[in-house]
């Protein structure tokens, strides 16, 4: 039987090379990479464009919100083994920076925005985003800008929003539609697809060849006149013949559930980055609802009060809030999160402290044991500044997203 070495290798090869390439005959590629300085971007168009509507105006504060799912199947002689994954992340838009005379918008992202089983991001890599003449433009270093969309002509090559596409190899988008469990309507469709008959390479197995080994790549985001980027689906198959047959499966789908520009209310605040000390901690008001995230190794502070309650004294507060109050009060701060799995298997915790830093309050439940993924800090307080302490005790599936609640 196929060794579980042989499998692991097979897996990581085949993630490895399908999360950065698109494959070939349907146009798809594989690298990073921006078009060259000088590149298409933003100019005067001729004619009406192929696709309308995206010529829309963005602002400070614009939001997009996404959930999504993943799933892996792996299949041998000796039965199915499925991993399932799945997450929300939300897309703000933040400061304006002028990027070769065009005004792009950092793109902060705030949730879940990879499966802890996939190599690839399921967020935008983006760090700044514009629309200019029916194009949706992204810049990953601030300085120049590489098309995303092109609406004006309906070709471009390829980089991709969710994913990576090749930026040498020419895209077109169509009219489709889109499907999955969040959103279901028509949409711009841009696709790239891969089928190969041929032998590969995959490090640590050898070489395979496809009329014994056939594999196939499916890559697929769709756009919306007005809104933009609103959903993705990647799906990927390989068998593998000959004495130990396997068979692996990918799917992954991505949806928008909510979009400013679709006149949605965010409801929430988001956490804002750094807030990694009691010196950037975020500011809340009373009866606020602030949603963030969080993971084991994420930088913090340590604190004396938080090293005493734990094995490892370098445990740290990773995200920091503050309050005001001008009169005695009774305040209420409740902090639950999302976990992947069936049963919960993080475990979160939640400090309190006044103004000197002191701490006066912590809940500190076994959330994995009790299954409960909440904690609550409760107390009757004098006016003055205090500080909330999130930390990520355990976190095993990776980013977990949470709900801080103060009222």
């Amino acid at each position: 039987m196929i060794s579980q070495l042989r499998i692991g290798l097979l897996l990581g090869a085949l993630l490895l090379l399908f999360s950065s390439c698109g494959g070939g005959g349907g146009g798809s590629g594989g690298g990073a990479g921006s078009p060259p300085a000088g590149d298409d971007t933003g100019g005067e168009a001729t004619g009406p464009p192929k696709f309308s509507g995206f010529n829309f105006s963005l602002k400070e504060g614009d939001f997009w919100e996404f959930l999504w799912d993943y799933e892996l199947k792996s299949t041998t002689s000796g039965g199915t083994t499925t991993t399932t994954d799945r997450g929300r992340f939300f897309v703000t838009l933040g400061a304006p920076k002028v990027i070769n005379n065009i005004t792009a918008y950092e793109v902060k992202i705030t949730g879940r925005g990879q499966s802890s089983e996939s190599l690839e991001f399921s967020a935008p890599r983006w760090k700044y985003i514009a629309v200019a003449n029916n194009q949706i433009l992204g810049s990953e270093d601030g300085m120049s800008l590489s098309v995303i969309f092109d609406g004006r002509t309906g070709r471009w090559p390829g980089s991709g929003y969710f994913t990576t596409f090749d930026a040498a190899v020419l895209f077109e988008a169509g009219v489709g539609s889109i499907s999955n469990a969040y959103i279901n309507e028509a949409a711009v469709k841009v696709e790239a697809s891969a089928s190969k008959d041929q032998c590969e390479f995959f490090p640590g197995i050898g070489t395979i060849c496809g009329s014994d080994d056939p594999f196939s790549v499916t890559k697929q985001e769709f756009y919306k006149e007005g809104i933009g980027p609103i959903g993705y689906l990647r799906e990927i198959s390989q068998s593998f013949g000959g004495s130990f047959p396997q068979a692996v499966t990918i799917k992954e789908n991505i949806g928008m559930v909510a979009a400013s520009l679709r006149g949605d209310a965010l409801g929430l605040d988001l956490e804002e980055e750094p807030n990694d000390s009691s010196a950037q901690a975020k500011s809340l008001g009373l009866a606020s609802t602030t949603l963030g995230d969080i993971e084991r190794n994420d930088p913090g502070e340590v604190h004396a009060a938080v090293a005493a309650n734990l094995d490892n004294p370098d445990q740290i507060l990773a995200d920091w809030y503050q309050f005001t109050l001008d009169s005695s009060q009774t305040v209420t701060i409740d902090l639950s999160f999302e976990d992947i799995s069936a049963d919960i298997q993080a475990d979160l915790d939640l400090y309190f402290f006044n103004s000197n830093l002191d701490k006066i309050g912590e809940s500190l439940g076994d959330n994995s044991s009790t299954d409960n993924p909440t904690e609550r800090i409760q107390a009757l307080l004098a006016a003055g500044t205090y500080y909330i302490g999130v930390q990520a005790f355990i976190t095993p599936n990776g980013r977990i997203v949470y709900t801080l609640e103060v009222n």
